[in-house]
């Protein structure tokens, strides 16, 4: 007997079906709907919902943030445990096989970069962005462009002092705004990066 399906996100290539189940014990199936063909399911992880998964702008990928899990070697502690366990790397997949993007080196892993907690999307063209608050505080926060299926790095801007940021694109994706929150003098002060894309 199927599970009760919470919310369904059609591609926009109008040829995919993200389902989302949440009492299954795979949660999430994309399916090629004009076939009526299952493509591959997911796991869901602690924090993940109907809104995990984000389809690219032409339906040729899906994406989404995660945290991988690293585990201990044989004879080694395991690391401890965060307080607030961060996302350090975003899954992209491809269609219609639902297979990981490979990378230059043509291998097929997630992207990795620490302190993950948002990413976006281009209206447009097969572009991602991402913000990351590295845990290494030599390293500043960062906006990161790439581009699919390519996965080559096009832009990376820092912001120096930054303890928030919120990503905001216009709609034909003509820019990019970054709600960028900071510390001045012990006071929270805003502004806003504008990219002309």
């Amino acid at each position: 007997m199927e599970t009760k399906v919470d919310s369904v996100l059609f591609s926009p290539c109008e040829k995919y079906l993200l389902v989302y189940q949440p009492k299954s014990d795979l949660p999430y199936s994309i399916w090629n709907f004009m076939a009526n063909e299952k493509i591959r399911e997911f796991e869901q992880y602690s924090g993940e919902n109907a809104h995990t998964f984000k389809w690219s702008f032409d339906g040729k990928f899906i994406a989404k943030m995660s945290r991988k899990i690293i585990k201990a070697a044989e004879g080694e502690e395991a690391p401890e445990e965060e307080e607030e366990p961060k996302n350090n790397q975003i899954s992209v997949y491809e269609m219609p096989g639902g297979k990981l993007c490979q990378d230059l080196d043509g291998n097929r892993t997630s992207i990795q970069a620490d302190g993950i907690t948002e990413f976006l999307w281009f209206p447009n063209k097969n572009w991602l962005c991402f913000v990351s608050f590295p845990s290494n505080t030599n390293v500043h926060p960062r906006v990161t462009f790439l581009e699919f299926p390519s996965r080559r790095m096009m832009h990376t801007h820092t912001i120096k002092d930054s303890t928030e940021m919120k990503l905001y694109m216009h709609p034909q994706g003509s820019y990019l705004g970054v709600m960028n929150s900071y510390l001045y003098r012990k006071t929270q002060k805003y502004s806003v990066e504008l990219f002309d894309l």
